[in-house]
């Protein structure tokens, strides 16, 4: 794939403000990438502006970030960090199901995940990562559903790295979901923005029927 030609399109297509991102998870960094300590929100935002980064156990500043990306088990510091501090549960037990119900971080996967912007990507990625305005997630949608009518993506209240990196890594599938409040506050998102994370395979099939989809530049022509 031409990732420069396709970042193009993207932002073209779909009115981006910020470059699409490619995540990847590898054994060695990327020689030029940041490897300072970030957030994983403010490294998600960063490389939409064009850094390309290095995260890891070493590096990532949030027990979220670390947990969800697989790089390092905080269930026990979340948990009660989520319910007491973050207060988003009644208790102790309803964060335990919570914890059972979303997908498993993805353990053991890799040493580093890398950021890199879609248009500086030397190889295929395993998701690529956008944010958009709710009307062209909805047509990013569109177009994932026109040759695979039995798409369907679930939903589940998570963090923005969670839902940008650590579900569609392990499910497999397109995520489109809301930022969450914390990274709104520290990385900057904003009350218009939906991410949108695409496994590899689907990026491919977006790119393939953008131009036939009324969710990508086909014309619709209403009687």
């Amino acid at each position: 794939m031409d990732f420069r030609q396709a970042s193009e399109t993207l932002i073209k297509t779909y009115k981006l403000e910020g470059k699409p991102v490619a995540i990847s998870y590898v054994d060695e960094p990327v020689p030029d990438g940041d490897s300072r300590k970030r957030f994983v929100c403010v490294a998600l935002q960063q490389a939409r502006k064009g850094k390309t980064i290095n995260l890891s156990a070493e590096n990532v500043s949030c027990f979220g970030g670390l947990h969800w990306l697989g790089l390092q088990d905080q269930r026990a510091i979340l948990i009660p960090f989520l319910t007491y501090v973050e207060k988003f549960y009644k208790d102790i037990v309803v964060a335990e199901q919570w914890f059972n119900t979303v997908p498993t971080p993805p353990w053991g996967r890799a040493k580093f995940v890398t950021l890199t912007p879609l248009d500086l990507a030397r190889g295929e990625p395993d998701l690529v990562f956008m944010v958009a305005n709710t009307h062209e997630a909805h047509r990013i949608h569109t177009a994932l559903i026109y040759s695979e009518g039995t798409l369907t993506m679930q939903s589940f209240f998570a963090a923005t790295c969670q839902s940008s990196i650590g579900i569609p890594i392990v499910t497999q599938k397109p995520y489109i979901a809301l930022p969450d409040t914390a990274s709104r506050k520290f990385a900057k998102f904003t009350d218009a923005d939906v991410v949108v994370s695409l496994p590899y395979q689907y990026l491919v099939k977006l790119l393939e029927d953008i131009d036939k989809s009324s969710g990508g530049t086909a014309v619709v022509e209403f009687p």
